[in-house]
């Protein structure tokens, strides 16, 4: 939310698929049935992410990611300035004793090619 508040998402790239497309169950499993699969079936797997300081957040996002970069880097500066303090915080009220925790859950999609 932090582009959202102080920044815009309308910076003239071309448009991209919705971010968390796969995300939707019925969404995966129908993609994977109508690639040729059978049986699709969704797992939802618990991930976090440990990270020792706020500035791994930016880290993350500018080197894991690439949309968000482009995002971002189409800002204006004083724009950008404002978002990076705010994912800063941000990943700072994640803190939990040492590490600052981030939950990426993730959907692991399977399904069968064949007669199997």
């Amino acid at each position: 939310g932090a582009v959202e508040q102080h920044g815009s998402t309308d910076t003239g790239l071309p448009p991209a698929p919705p971010f968390f497309r796969f995300g939707d169950t019925a969404e995966s499993e129908k993609a994977l049935t109508a690639a040729g699969f059978t049986d699709a079936k969704t797992e939802v797997l618990p991930l976090v992410w440990d990270a020792s300081q706020p500035s791994d957040a930016l880290d993350l996002i500018y080197k894991s990611v690439v949309r968000m970069p482009m995002i971002l880097n189409a800002q204006p500066e004083p724009a950008r300035e404002r978002i990076h303090e705010a994912i800063l915080a941000g990943a700072e009220e994640r803190r939990d004793g040492t590490a600052i925790r981030f939950a990426f859950p993730a959907a692991m999609v399977t399904g069968h090619v064949g007669d199997r």
